[in-house]
Order: C-alpha cells, then sequence, then structure tokens
C-alpha cells in the first residue's frame, strides 16, 4: 500500500498496527507485504505528527479477488465507491464521514475493551432513513432517529481480536442512503 502525505505535519503512518516507511522529501508512504486474508479486508490508519499525537485515523476496505498472503491494495477517491479490480489489483473502498450519521457510544469509532459485552448506539439526523443493519441484521431498535446494536461475546458476535460492524443505512426503497464501519478491538477478559 503507499500513497501521498498532504499534510507535511504527518511524522507516522499506522495501517492495521503496522507502521508505514514515510519519505519527507517526495512526501510519500509504503507499507509493502501488508496481510491480506480475506476477501474484504477493513484496515484502520492512523497518522500522528512527530510528537506522537493523532491527527487523523479512519478505515479503508480492501477488497481481493483470491485470497493470498499479501496482496496490493490500490486507493480509490475519499467517497462510499468501491473500484473494480483492474490488473489483478485489490479493490479498495473508502468512506467519506456524513455528520447526519453518528455513532454516540462508544465515542471513539475504534474502541478497545476487555469487556464482554458493548452497546454500540447511533443518531441519524437524515430524514430518509427507513431502516439499519449491523452486519445485515435488522436492527429493531431503531426508532427514526436513534438505534444500539449489542455486541456480545456470548451471542457471537464478538471475539477477542478485532472485530468490524459495517453499519448500513437503507431507506424506503431499500436503498442503501450511507454506510459506515466501527471496530471494536477485545482483549482478553482478565480473570478474577
Amino acid at each position: 500500500m503507499s500513497g501521498k502525505i498532504l499534510n507535511p505535519t504527518v511524522a507516522r503512518i499506522v495501517i492495521s498496527n503496522l507502521a508505514a516507511t514515510l519519505d519527507p522529501v517526495k512526501q510519500t508512504f509504503v507499507l509493502k507485504n501488508l496481510p491480506l486474508t480475506n476477501h474484504e479486508n477493513n484496515l484502520v490508519y492512523r497518522t500522528y505528527d512527530a510528537t506522537g499525537t493523532l491527527l487523523t485515523k479512519g478505515f479503508i476496505t480492501v477488497y481481493t479477488t483470491t485470497v493470498s498472503a499479501t496482496a496490493t491494495a490500490t486507493p480509490v477517491s475519499n467517497t462510499a465507491s468501491t473500484t473494480a479490480p483492474s490488473n489483478g489489483k485489490a479493490q479498495v473502498s473508502t468512506y467519506k464521514p456524513d455528520k447526519r450519521f453518528k455513532i454516540v457510544a462508544p465515542a471513539a469509532d475504534y474502541y478497545e475493551t476487555t469487556d464482554k459485552k458493548v452497546r454500540i448506539e447511533g443518531s441519524i439526523s437524515a430524514s430518509n432513513v427507513a431502516s439499519v443493519t449491523i452486519n445485515d441484521f435488522k436492527l429493531g431498535s431503531f426508532n427514526g432517529s436513534s438505534w444500539y446494536y449489542f455486541a456480545n461475546e456470548e451471542f457471537g458476535n464478538m471475539q477477542e481480536g478485532t472485530n468490524t460492524y459495517t453499519i448500513r443505512y437503507f431507506d424506503k426503497s431499500s436503498n442503501e442512503v450511507y454506510k459506515q464501519l466501527f471496530v471494536i478491538k477485545k482483549n482478553p477478559t482478565p480473570q478474577a
């Protein structure tokens, strides 16, 4: 994975907990041999300044045509679109934040916990949303302006490691209005 650094204060880039190599002269970065183990790989990226202060964070979804130990990702523009694979390269989707669709709890979009159960809550100010799904499960808790969902180790929808939740919003005709990702990193629960 490679790209151009647009903010000159960026001193470090981490993609799925792997540090990319930066070239400050060319203002580029590269991360070689990025493991992509699924057809759909949800990668979390973060940028930091020289003092270690977080500047930005977000998600990139990389789709592969074949599952392999490594694949090449080709980023697209910062919209909720997916490019078709060409020359055997992987697809990638990026999601532009929309303030009408907010995750209100937990406050961080990459949430780390040792808890066995996490309540995810969202609010919606868009008037055309008729239903909400998380990982294709239609939420009965959606009331037109807010929703909640329990990620629960006991129910099998949260396990130790990185758990990705794809949240989709649909209109009355079942057309997707918006899509966003939420990640919970579940650390081992301390033994009593």
